[in-house]
């Protein structure tokens, strides 16, 4: 459910697995999907007290880092795209490099430089490191390789529909590339057709939508 942002029914499922299981990967990660569901209403203090539950916790999970992803994305709603990039770059140096979310962090490292004229060029040594790295994790060296220009377009969502059918997490790298670009009308369409296929009021929506905003108004991303 939440792979495709249906967040009534992960609302109600990780409600139900805080309330039933022990297992810490599992508690943390429903503490996670909870905190991006409130997000995603603006209660930002109960999403916040929740994502601090899992960055407390001793154990460096999976999960764990996945929380520590979305307090950088806080911060990039925020507009503070300095400390974003400071807990992406934490991430990275400290999760272990088996894990998506070490990659994740990277790429998103990578589009924080991008947006930084004058430091475009570290962007393309960033996403060069996540397609040449020794890793498993294909979508994360597709993402890197659409944003360098190695794909077309159609290309990147053919591959990300062969990789994840029935679900269009792929608008929201269609979106963030155009905000790359500092392409707003882009950026809009891949946004609108995120709504048409059931993405709206999600946090992925919200974050996007206020990235737009800040390209439109030349918002300084350093």
């Amino acid at each position: 459910y939440s792979n495709n942002d249906i967040w009534y029914n992960t609302s109600y499922i990780s409600r139900n697995i805080t309330s039933i299981y022990e297992n810490k990967e599992i508690l943390l990660s429903a503490k996670i999907l909870e905190a991006k569901i409130l997000l995603g209403r603006m209660e930002m203090t109960q999403a916040n007290e929740l994502l601090n539950q899992c960055l407390v916790s001793p154990d460096k999970t999976k999960a764990k880092w996945e929380a520590w992803i979305t307090m950088a994305e806080i911060y990039e709603y925020s507009s503070n795209n300095v400390d974003a990039y400071i807990i992406y770059e934490k991430i990275f140096n400290e999760c272990k490099k088996n894990l998506p979310t070490a990659w994740k962090a990277r790429i998103r490292m990578g589009e924080r430089k991008a947006q930084i004229p004058e430091e475009k060029k570290y962007a393309y040594t960033i996403f060069k490191d996540v397609i040449n790295s020794n890793h498993s994790f294909t979508q994360e060296r597709l993402v890197a390789n659409f944003y360098i220009n190695n794909i077309s377009i159609n290309e990147f969502i053919k591959q990300m529909k062969l990789l994840r059918p029935d679900n269009y997490s792929y608008l929201i790298y269609c979106t963030r590339k155009a905000i790359l670009e500092y392409n707003s009308f882009e950026a809009q369409k891949y946004l609108a057709a995120m709504k048409t296929h059931g993405l709206q009021n999600s946090w992925h929506q919200i974050l996007l939508e206020t990235l737009i905003k800040d390209i439109k108004i030349g918002y300084n991303f350093k």
